[in-house]
């Protein structure tokens, strides 16, 4: 019987980034395949002890992940055989796989105890004073810093592509209409926190204002769901987390869509605020 710590995962994610390694490199040191490692930091798979003594020496870690699993003998419980062969058929496999289950599920309410109930403060982002193009990566900066956090930005990909089904519906474009893809990266303390895509007419970027179309108004709508595997790898998040998704759209006076950004949050290190003003 294995028994694995439920910060396995973490420690594990932790190593990897202290060495600098992605997964695929990390694969061909170890000589496991990339989808199975990133099974185990994200918690979806639980290593053997042979496993975590493989990324010990893989991660250099000096046997910190082997110390985290425990291999226990199986106690052979008298009677326990025929009590078995008693039961119909199946019965006993689903008894094993309902403990084997619930231990699963006890970890992982470990695990999110850990993260949303005696975690550090989250990141405070201030929705009151979010606005496209005169705010930029700056503002994200400012805010960590005013909570005594350390910021950066991660200016990625810039592209143009056929507008999204959903972007498109949000912007009042047709489905061929071209747009302006820009994607950027945002951490705290050196943890990701926050990815952000943009999306901008083609046919009114750099003209906008030249055109007339200045923001004057910002619609905000703000989901929870849980990650897609790249969002869960990029963010580095535990499984379980959920991820917050604020869906921003730009408008000029007239109500004419400027831009979209779609903001993906860690739940577990961000929160949003917001403050309105109520009228006498």
């Amino acid at each position: 019987m294995i028994v694995v710590d439920p910060s396995f995962p973490l420690v594990m994610r932790q190593l990897r980034q202290e060495q600098g390694l992605s997964f695929r490199r990390l694969a061909r040191v170890v000589h496991y395949s990339h989808t199975y490692l990133w099974d185990i930091e994200t918690g979806i798979k639980q290593p053997t002890m042979h496993v975590a003594k493989d990324l010990d020496k893989g991660l250099r870690a000096d046997g910190r992940l082997a110390g985290l699993v425990t291999e226990r003998p199986k106690i052979k419980q008298p009677g326990r055989g025929r009590a078995l062969r008693e039961q119909p058929p199946g019965e006993g496999q689903a008894a094993r796989w309902g403990a084997a289950n619930a231990s699963e599920l006890a970890q992982l309410a470990s695990r999110l105890h850990e993260i949303f109930v005696r975690g550090r403060p989250p990141l405070v982002r201030l929705g009151a004073v979010r606005c496209p193009r005169r705010a930029g990566p700056s503002l994200f900066q400012r805010e960590a810093a005013a909570q005594g956090r350390t910021a950066h930005v991660e200016c990625g990909a810039a592209f143009v592509r056929s507008a999204p089904t959903d972007i498109a519906r949000s912007l009042s474009l047709e489905a061929e209409d071209q747009v302006l893809c820009l994607e950027n990266r945002y951490y705290a303390d050196g943890e990701p926190v926050q990815l952000s895509q943009t999306y901008l007419p083609l046919k009114i970027v750099g003209t906008s204002e030249d055109l007339g179309h200045r923001t004057a108004r910002v619609r905000e709508q703000v989901t929870t769901r849980f990650p897609t595997r790249e969002e869960s790898v990029v963010l580095g998040l535990p499984p379980g987390v959920p991820v917050m998704v604020v869906l921003q759209t730009a408008s000029d006076v007239d109500g004419m869509p400027l831009e979209l950004t779609r903001i993906v949050m860690r739940s577990d290190l961000m929160a949003i605020r917001y403050a309105v003003a109520l009228d006498d």
